[in-house]
């Protein structure tokens, strides 16, 4: 992300994901629910000659399940679809291995191997998912930069299982922070392309640091999702440098921006409302530190950060 100095507003232009937004939906839904379901239906039914089909269908389920409980996009759905699909997968399980019991079918012997053998990459991504949470002595301490309600981290930590950004210099620990309602969702839908369905809009971002002000942005247009701005990725934005770090606070609400550049500012201090400038599908606040930018934001090496305490990865919530 290359913070742009154009002041023009330019046309924002829908990419693929934009024109296909219904089956992008549908495709989010069969990912979280419909699999997850249809698995354990599968498994429910138990083994019905041995227990070949069954045990492997169990391991790859169970592994599907978790690795998707732990990084998918559960803001879409909210906390008790996300209970509800792991309650059931669960449920299943038992009720499988409870008709294999009456039947007197076998579920062990070679297959043991040849679940795990299947299940195996999906093992491997969910230990990377919890490996990816980085260490507070590494990380540079910080004030949390939203107020008025719960959030949740939707991109972030060290990997790129829980953080598309990680592989990208500057950006490797930056985080994606969307509000929720009290029943976990981000928005009212599946995926609205109402501005104003989405609960992050207008929240206010707060000075993460003490600092001084280095770069600032504002007079682009906040688009309806899921249009997106690729000719300026920050969109409206606030650079506050503390020390050897610059932050950059993006995708921020025209005619919100409450700084100016050169001033100090406190950390907690209000500069800005989340809106949907710029190269982002939908309504969120883009965040990250960086040390040793090259005259330009998004030149320097990522820093880790810590929130109060605490380093945010993937479907971590902040109450603020």
């Amino acid at each position: 992300m290359s913070a742009s100095t154009d002041t023009r507003a330019r046309p924002v232009v829908a990419d693929a994901v934009g024109r296909r937004r219904g089956a992008y939906a549908a495709l989010v839904i069969l990912q979280h629910i419909g699999v997850p379901l249809v698995m354990a239906v599968l498994i429910a039914a138990g083994p019905r000659a041995d227990g070949t089909f069954w045990w492997t269908m169990v391991w790859i389920a169970v592994a599907y399940t978790a690795f998707v409980l732990r990084v998918g996009a559960w803001y879409w759905f909210g906390d008790l679809a996300r209970a509800g699909v792991g309650a059931i997968v669960a449920a299943g399980a038992v009720m499988g291995s409870h008709a294999a019991i009456v039947r007197g079918l076998p579920v062990g012997g070679w297959q043991l191997a040849l679940g795990p053998l299947i299940a195996a990459p999906l093992v491997a991504m969910l230990a990377l998912a919890w490996r990816a949470r980085p260490m507070p002595p590494a990380a540079f301490a910080c004030t949390f930069p939203l107020r008025g309600g719960t959030f949740h981290v939707a991109q972030g930590g060290a990997g790129k299982v829980v953080n598309y950004h990680y592989p990208h210099g500057a950006q490797r620990y930056a985080l994606d922070i969307v509000r929720v309602n009290a029943s976990g969702r981000r928005a009212r839908g599946a995926y609205p392309n109402q501005l104003d369905a989405y609960f992050a809009v207008g929240a206010t971002v707060v000075s993460p640091c003490d600092g001084v002000v280095i770069a600032a942005h504002d007079g682009m247009p906040d688009h309806d999702p899921p249009a997106r701005d690729r000719d300026n990725p920050p969109g409206n934005y606030v650079a506050i440098r503390s020390a050897d770090v610059a932050f950059l606070l993006a995708h921020l609400m025209r005619g919100s921006i409450a700084v100016r550049v050169g001033e100090q500012v406190r950390a907690g201090q209000p500069v800005a409302r989340v809106g949907n400038s710029g190269n982002g599908t939908e309504p969120h606040l883009h965040v990250h530190a960086e040390r040793g930018a090259r005259g330009a934001l998004s030149t320097g090496t990522g820093v880790p950060l810590e929130f109060d305490d605490r380093c945010l990865v993937r479907n971590d919530r902040v109450r603020a």
